[in-house]
């Protein structure tokens, strides 16, 4: 108990915070986002190598059960191992990447995949939500003639 003593106020009132989430999480909240858009295999927005129209891609999920302060989105693309994505300090439930002239070559349309963690009470990051796959319409789609 020695040890205990000698803790100050807020490191055991950190603890407490932490102890809390966690034993809530064991009681069976769900304690994950809940991922809702894009659904698995959608197809999002592609550019065009003329630069005349831009990526545009909006993700969405919901809250989980507690004191949610921010969230973390990580999206990956196909054989890569370097996020496009990869965002702690989103405030809300939703996210939308805007690549002015940018755009995704054929080779790499499909397979992208993303997922979202939330920060409870500012203190503990949730497991990841599930992962969800989307894929990339065909280059120059949407191009401006």
């Amino acid at each position: 108990m020695y040890y205990l003593k000698r803790l100050s106020l807020p490191i055991l009132l950190s603890i407490l915070v932490a102890f809390t989430l966690v034993s809530k999480a064991q009681a069976g909240s769900r304690m994950y986002p809940k991922l809702i858009s894009p659904t698995n295999r959608a197809v999002l927005d592609n550019g065009c190598e003329d630069a005349s129209n831009d990526v545009s891609w909006t993700f969405e999920w919901s809250s989980p059960t507690g004191d949610v302060t921010r969230s973390h989105l990580y999206v990956i693309g196909p054989g890569t191992n370097k996020p496009v994505i990869n965002k702690s300090n989103i405030r809300g439930t939703s996210y939308t990447e805007k690549g002015v002239g940018a755009y995704i070559v054929n080779q790499n349309r499909r397979g992208w995949r993303w997922k979202v963690r939330a920060l409870l009470g500012g203190q503990v990051w949730t497991d990841w939500s599930e992962e969800k796959t989307f894929d990339v319409e065909p280059l120059n789609t949407d191009c401006r003639r």
